[in-house]
């Protein structure tokens, strides 16, 4: 009797089993169901977007701060450019509690706004303001001040203490006059014959100086400098910088002629030295407006933020109206927002198509001002 008790009970759990699975069968299939819809919808609604698939499709992003998007320095920051050599010197120069100071080679070939691709020895020839937005690009921090010299005056400013206390790694013949090797003192038309040679050697002679210079930092005066934004500026850094280490600028070779720099690496380091976020948003300007310099005038506003103008190119037309700032992902979407706040003009809008080069594209229009 036992055994027959026992078979009702069994199969009543076994039905009741097969009907709690099939239950959660059609739960599944039912979930499943609503995703491939969403899903489906989504795209769809995607395709009907106006402007198909190689226009952006505008969105409401969220408001957000510029702040959102991080790069300005912790630290207070110098460029000063040294001309009348063979080439434009350059270097940034950071103060604070870990000073570093960054050489920038001429011979980067760099994507300097208004101007496109060009070197870096050129950039150096640049009026000190446009030059300062030029380099900021290529750091993805803004330089807080800049000073432009050249060799002669630079030779005066050491010649008035007695000349700048050099240390040299090896013997050098300057005109008629052999310095070093070790500490040796040199100011005047000695200093400037001594920086004015070309290529490697005139960039590890450039460290040298840079490394005089702050380890004992001169008083500037008056007419010391061609150009700078405050000489007040300029002579702070230049005392709170004293014994900085000397940077390597991360570079490479591309098409076996062309030095351009390692962007990554240069992002890492100048979070390491001068305490950026060490994250750059590329930007791909278009001028849609006709009007010149629109690629500076959108670097001033957007560098200081975060930001690096990777390309600079004309639209296809000369008549667009309302600035277009394009996010080339949804991930891209909030440093777009900042960007569109900071030009503050234009919409802000979601492309279908990543460009590869640029994290936004800014297709510049007539409602931008410089």
């Amino acid at each position: 009797m036992s055994l027959g008790l026992r078979e009702p009970r069994a199969a009543v759990r076994v039905s009741r089993t097969r009907r709690s699975q099939a239950r959660s069968r059609r739960r599944q299939w039912i979930g499943l169901g609503v995703v491939i819809a969403v899903l489906v919808g989504f795209g769809l609604f995607s395709f009907l977007l106006p402007g198909g698939s190689e226009r952006a499709a505008p969105v409401h992003s969220p408001k957000v701060s510029p702040k959102a998007v991080v790069a300005a320095g912790e630290v207070d920051s110098l460029l000063l450019s040294v001309r009348g050599g063979r080439e434009p010197l350059l270097a940034v120069i950071g103060s604070g509690s870990a000073p570093a100071i960054l050489p920038i080679p001429g011979s980067l070939t760099v994507e300097a706004p208004g101007l496109g691709q060009t070197s870096m020895a050129g950039v150096g020839d640049l009026p000190g303001d446009p030059m300062r937005v030029a380099v900021s690009n290529t750091l993805g921090m803004w330089v807080d001040h800049y000073a432009v010299t050249d060799v002669r005056r630079l030779g005066a400013i050491a010649s008035r203490t007695g000349g700048l206390t050099l240390v040299l790694p090896q013997a050098v013949t300057v005109g008629d006059r052999v310095f070093g090797p070790g500490q040796a003192r040199m100011g005047g038309a000695d200093l400037a014959r001594y920086l004015s040679v070309p290529g490697a050697q005139g960039a590890e002679r450039w460290d040298v100086v840079l490394t005089a210079l702050v380890s004992s930092p001169p008083a500037l005066q008056s007419g010391d400098l061609i150009e700078a934004d405050g000489l007040a500026g300029v002579q702070q850094i230049l005392g709170s910088a004293r014994d900085a280490d000397i940077l390597s600028f991360p570079s490479e070779i591309v098409g076996g002629t062309v030095r351009v720099p390692m962007y990554e690496d240069l992002d890492a380091l100048m979070a390491h030295a001068f305490g950026t976020s060490g994250r750059v948003v590329r930007v791909i300007v278009q001028n849609g407006s006709g009007a010149p310099n629109v690629s500076e005038t959108v670097a001033r506003r957007l560098v200081p933020l975060g930001f690096r103008v990777v390309l600079s190119t004309n639209a296809d037309r000369f008549d667009t109206k309302t600035t277009q700032v394009i996010a080339m992902s949804q991930d891209d979407l909030e440093a777009a927002s900042s960007a569109q706040q900071a030009l503050g003009v234009g919409t802000v809008g979601l492309s279908r198509i990543p460009s590869g080069v640029g994290d936004i594209t800014i297709v510049v229009g007539r409602d931008l001002s410089s």
